[in-house]
């Protein structure tokens, strides 16, 4: 990727090079703070619809400057300041990177106040793709009924995608859930601080890291959950010496692609519980590839119970699938 951040803060292009498209429309990454965060009724709860109304656009950053530069990895650290608040943002981009990292770490110390980030994207489709668990929901990007008006945020898990056929944005995070797909808008709720019932509701300092994301395709063949995943649980790194240079894997799948749930002692007897999930909506053939001295049986429910399964295809849409794993 090539990345351009204007003296407003903001990301003012975003261009994927595998495709030579520019990613974002004008200025992503914008960061509004509305004021007028009073909820009629349960304050740290609800969001109101005219909460929007009188935005303010933080567009003066306070300093911005270059902390990183060298093969592996660059980095530009922006400051804002709102009357009490401080924001700090670190924009991270590292050697063959697919996603632009925003590393955030906020002071906050103002009260009814609701920080949110808005991303114009140089893409346009009727619906917006929210992870959920265990899959995905489609939501529309329009508002021409009550009930899609009433839908100004929704919640979504690790991303959520904007794609039109052959290219998409996906907006990713480890820690934030509220969002918001309006047009070609993808939006995120940063930090809110209700006085009810914590009157110091998300007082002082926090961090957490959001990314940008362009990718050819749809967002389960450009490689949005892996990298939602990764964002989410990084790789751990240790420092080895006297080992022969080699390749181990443990434990493969073949076939229809899916996502890793978890793996854990089984709750009673030996052996270990594999969890496995279709995310996208699609079907077809599924095999584990273990280790010699190591078998697989099941199928087994959420409770670890033996199962009858019928069905012409492995894994079906959305499946949930687990397995125990024992020694032989």
């Amino acid at each position: 990727m090539s990345v351009i951040i204007g003296e407003d803060g903001a990301v003012s292009s975003l261009v994927h090079k595998a495709t030579g498209r520019e990613a974002v429309e004008g200025a992503a990454n914008q960061l509004w703070v509305y004021p007028a965060d009073k909820p009629r009724n349960w304050d740290a709860w609800d969001v109101d619809a005219d909460y929007a109304e009188k935005g303010i656009r933080l567009d003066r950053p306070e300093s911005i400057r270059l902390v990183e530069e060298g093969p592996h990895r660059a980095a530009i650290q922006v400051v804002y300041r709102y009357r009490n608040s401080t924001v700090t943002q670190l924009y991270v981009l590292t050697a063959n990177a697919r996603r632009l990292d925003i590393e955030t770490t906020i002071d906050w110390h103002d009260r009814r106040t609701l920080l949110r980030t808005l991303n114009p994207v140089a893409v346009r489709s009727r619906n917006a793709t929210f992870e959920c668990a265990f899959g995905a929901v489609e939501r529309q990007t329009h508002t021409n009924t009550s009930w899609e008006q009433a839908m100004f945020e929704a919640a979504a898990h690790r991303f959520v995608d904007l794609s039109e056929p052959g290219f998409g944005v996906a907006l990713l995070n480890n820690a934030k859930y509220g969002h918001s797909a309006r047009g070609n808008v993808i939006g995120m709720s940063l930090v809110r601080s209700p006085i009810y019932p914590d009157p110091l509701a998300d007082e002082g300092q926090q961090s957490f890291t959001y990314a940008l994301m362009p990718h050819e395709g749809a967002w389960y063949d450009g490689g949005v959950l892996s990298e939602a995943i990764d964002l989410n649980q990084p790789l751990v790194s240790m420092e080895a010496s006297g080992l022969a240079a080699g390749t181990l894997s443990p434990l493969g799948i073949e076939g229809t692609p899916v996502a890793f749930s978890g793996l854990k002692p089984a709750e009673e007897g030996e052996g270990l519980i594999l969890r496995l999930y279709e995310p996208a909506g699609r079907r077809g053939r599924l095999s584990l590839a273990l280790p010699s001295g190591w078998e697989a049986s099941g199928p087994l429910n959420i409770l670890e119970e033996a199962i009858e399964r019928t069905g012409p295809a492995d894994i079906m849409p959305f499946e949930i699938r687990t397995w125990k794993l024992q020694r032989t």
